[in-house]
């Protein structure tokens, strides 16, 4: 039983790291492709059909290890927002003369 829980909290924090992993990845591809359409939608069918596809398996192991599974996910999730926020840059005072 115990093992199950980490086995699931652990599949939980590998579905996120891969699942914005592949995003942040899609982000950088995507701003410098001739068709970035293409590259953001097959990017978000890939990754939504893996969380769906691992996500339905742990349901058929049991709600339990699904909310585990879950909670591993939004883990994640926070770990990669922060990872991802940039120093937060110096307010610049606007001049009367330059505003527009």
């Amino acid at each position: 039983m115990t093992i199950k829980i980490l086995l699931s909290f652990f599949t939980g924090i590998a579905l996120g790291s891969a699942f914005f992993g592949v995003l942040w990845l899609t982000v950088q591809k995507g701003a410098r492709s001739s068709q970035p359409a293409l590259i953001f939608i097959s990017s978000f069918v890939l990754r939504m059909a893996s969380v769906l596809a691992v996500f339905y398996y742990m349901v058929h192991m049991g709600w339990e290890y699904l909310l585990i599974c879950l909670g591993g996910f939004l883990i994640t999730r926070f770990i990669a927002t922060r990872l991802s926020q940039k120093a937060p840059q110096p307010i610049m005072k606007m001049d009367k003369r330059s505003a527009v």
